[in-house]
């Protein structure tokens, strides 16, 4: 049994759908998928049985429909300061676009529930308010693991991943029950061990490493994104241990949001898992 983990990376997660191209050009197939943040969004693809030209597509369609601020939010900040003189909102961004989308494209796959997919998908949150770590499972047999990670298996999938990809600052919170839900890669960026957990005897990640240039972090966005990915790579490299293969994808001065040249993401991702592929 082979599993595939998808880290965190906003914009980045393109290259995700490009490594995956080159995977499944040597035939390289997987029975259980995670991920983490955006990469959340690709694995939850894959579980559904979309393959890596289909998920291009529906990135170029969809990922202009993400705004990093929202009209609604930014109204509300400025009558916040103005009129009472504190921050009045939760986030930049709702995060409602990103629950909208994947449940469109769950309707047309006759989906909602996470439990509703077949092959064992997972999915990292975190409780804002405790710091938990939340797996939002297809798999109904795994209800908890060793540590404090808490698994659920009853979530509407649009639910999980915009949680999984509510980032701190640029998107609120997602309410679930009693819950605040926020980025699962605040604590586990790269969440491979559900899969090892659920029977995977190989588990192949692919992460991100990217190399910025001195003059960056420019505004408020970029100072927030910047932590974060600081955040990230530190999880990542300890997440690391113990995980049969990993794919890194070297990305020169790519932020978390930045959405220019989508095409060359996909593209390095394409190349660097296809090195390294022949190379292993």
């Amino acid at each position: 049994m082979r599993g595939l983990c998808f880290s965190g990376g906003g914009i980045k997660v393109a290259s995700h759908i490009g490594a995956l191209k080159a995977l499944e050009e040597k035939n390289i197939k997987f029975d259980c998928v995670s991920g983490a943040s955006s990469g959340s969004i690709i694995a939850t693809l894959y579980a559904l049985g979309y393959n890596s030209d289909e998920m291009w597509k529906m990135f170029q369609k969809y990922y202009k429909k993400i705004k990093y601020a929202e009209w609604k939010q930014i109204f509300k900040l400025i009558f916040g300061l103005l009129f009472k003189g504190e921050l009045v909102i939760d986030g930049l961004n709702s995060g409602k676009s990103i629950e909208k989308i994947m449940s469109e494209i769950c309707r047309k796959s006759h989906v909602e529930n996470i439990n509703q997919i077949k092959m064992p998908l997972f999915i990292s949150m975190v409780d804002l308010q405790t710091g938990t770590v939340y797996i939002a499972s297809s798999n109904e047999n795994r209800t908890q693991l060793l540590d404090d990670t808490q698994y659920i298996t009853d979530i509407p999938i649009s639910t999980a991943v915009r949680g999984s990809c509510s980032f701190p600052v640029i998107f609120s919170p997602c309410k679930f029950e009693n819950i605040q839900l926020i980025d699962g890669g605040t604590r586990e960026n790269l969440p491979w061990k559900c899969l090892k957990d659920v029977g995977a005897n190989e588990v192949i990640g692919i992460c991100f490493e990217t190399i910025h240039k001195k003059e960056c972090c420019k505004n408020i966005i970029e100072v927030a994104t910047r932590a974060m990915e600081l955040q990230e790579r530190e999880l990542s490299s300890y997440e690391k241990d113990g995980i049969d293969k990993l794919i890194t994808i070297n990305l020169e001065k790519t932020s978390l949001l930045d959405s220019e040249n989508i095409y060359e993401l996909y593209k390095q991702g394409y190349n660097q898992a296809k090195k390294y592929i022949s190379n292993n």
